[in-house]
């Protein structure tokens, strides 16, 4: 199967988002509420350059052993989208699997990353995001905002 590449994909967004405590660090499983300022989303664009797509989220942040096992593509010119506050770039996907599921609807995209949480009254600012991969998810965090096609 030959790649393909999808063009000005966006794959995060600004907004608020929904996580566990357990997935910023904290203790428990309440629910918190982040705020992902376009200062922030901006600002990590360039990390993004070069990150690998993975099929759903590796278990843990991709290293170069994880990158040969787990990369089925490459982000590349990522920009940043004011009007709609998104990040998007391209996407070159090689592996004949990813392809297919791209083709039967999987679409949706899902930003790993690592990020700094301050706390803003009862929600959370997120703050210095750096890019690791971008995932191919069936139903993404972020919604169908972000997402191939």
């Amino acid at each position: 199967m030959k790649a393909k590449l999808f063009r000005k994909v966006p794959f995060a967004r600004t907004g608020q988002q929904t996580y566990m405590a357990s997935e910023l660090g904290m203790t428990g499983d309440a629910m918190v509420t982040v705020d992902r300022p376009a200062v922030a989303v901006q600002a990590s664009a360039e990390s993004f350059n070069g990150v690998p797509v993975t099929i759903d989220h590796p278990p843990a942040l991709m290293d170069s052993q994880a990158v040969q096992r787990d990369a089925v593509g490459l982000v590349s010119e990522v920009t940043f989208d004011g009007a709609t506050g998104q990040l998007k770039g391209d996407l070159l996907v090689w592996d004949a699997k990813a392809i297919r599921a791209i083709a039967q609807g999987t679409r949706e995209l899902s930003a790993g990353y690592t990020a700094e949480y301050r706390a803003d009254g009862s929600r959370y600012r997120q703050e210095s995001v750096v890019g690791n991969h971008i995932a191919l998810v069936k139903h993404g965090r972020a919604g169908s905002a972000v997402r191939i096609g």
